[in-house]
C-alpha cells in the first residue's frame, strides 16, 4: 500500500505542475478546456483519497470555477475521467496475486529465502494496469496548417501496397480478336484512321511498318496518302 501511494503521490505532483503552468488559461476560460479535463478531475478526486490538506483548497477553488456539477462528476468518476493509474493506485481494493507474488518472489530474494513461484502460477497474464502507458507518439494529432505538413503522418503510415502478381495471359474474347483484326487491317491498308489502338491484350502484338510511300504534307500541314 505505501507504494501505491508513493506511487500516487508522484502522479499528483506532476499534474499539479500541469495546473499551475496553465492557470492563467483555466482563469480565462468559463468550462473545463479539454485538454485538462483529466488534469482538473484528478486532482478533484485526489483530494477525497489522500491525505494532502492543500488539495481540499484546490478542489474547492475548482469546483467554484467550474459549477457543482462539474465537482461531482470528478468525485465520482463518471465518465472514466480521473487519471487511471492515479484512480488504481488511490483505490482502495485488494491487490491482485499477479502482485502479490511478485512480493512474494522479491521478499524471498532479499532474506535469501528458497521460495518459488508455484508451477500453477507461472503462466498467469499479467494485468494490464501495472503495466506502463506507452508513450505517447502524437499520431492523432493534426499537424500545424501553416507547416505545409498537414498530409504527413497519413503518408507515413500508409504502406504502399506490393505490386500486383503478374496475371496469367487469358485467351482474347470474339469480340476483343474481331477490334483486333480490323486495327491490323487498317495498319496493312494505310487507309483510314485509327485514332486509339485497342486495348491491350495479354500477349502484346507485333505492328508492322504500313506498306507503301510516305505521306505528303500541304501548306497547311495536312496530310495525305
Amino acid at each position: 500500500r505505501d507504494d501505491f501511494v508513493i506511487e500516487a503521490y508522484e502522479i499528483l505532483e506532476l499534474l499539479c505542475e500541469l495546473m499551475h503552468e496553465r492557470i492563467r488559461l483555466i482563469t480565462n476560460c468559463k468550462e473545463c478546456p479539454a485538454d485538462l479535463k483529466e488534469t482538473v478531475c484528478s486532482l478533484i478526486w485526489a483530494a477525497g483519497n489522500c491525505e494532502i490538506s492543500e488539495l481540499q483548497e484546490v478542489k474547492k477553488h475548482l469546483i467554484r470555477k467550474f459549477g457543482p456539477e462539474f465537482g461531482k462528476e470528478a468525485e465520482e468518476n463518471t465518465n472514466f475521467c480521473v487519471n487511471a493509474r492515479l484512480f488504481n493506485k488511490l483505490s482502495y481494493k485488494p491487490a491482485s496475486r499477479m502482485l502479490v507474488n511478485g512480493y512474494m518472489i522479491e521478499i524471498a530474494k532479499v532474506y535469501k529465502v528458497a521460495w518459488d513461484l508455484p508451477v500453477e502460477l507461472e503462466g498467469e497474464l499479467v494485468d494490464d494496469e501495472f503495466q506502463p502507458f506507452s508513450t505517447p507518439s502524437g499520431y492523432s494529432i493534426n499537424m500545424a496548417p501553416g507547416s505545409g505538413l498537414t498530409a504527413a503522418y497519413s503518408q507515413a503510415s500508409a504502406r504502399p501496397s506490393p505490386p500486383p502478381a503478374t496475371q496469367a495471359a487469358r485467351a482474347l474474347s470474339p469480340e476483343e480478336q474481331e477490334e483486333y483484326d480490323q486495327f491490323h487491317k487498317h495498319q496493312a491498308k494505310g487507309t483510314g484512321a485509327v485514332s486509339v489502338p485497342p486495348s491491350s491484350p495479354a500477349i502484346q502484338p507485333v505492328y508492322s511498318p504500313v506498306a507503301g510511300p510516305p505521306p505528303r504534307f500541304d501548306s497547311k500541314g495536312a496530310s495525305s496518302f
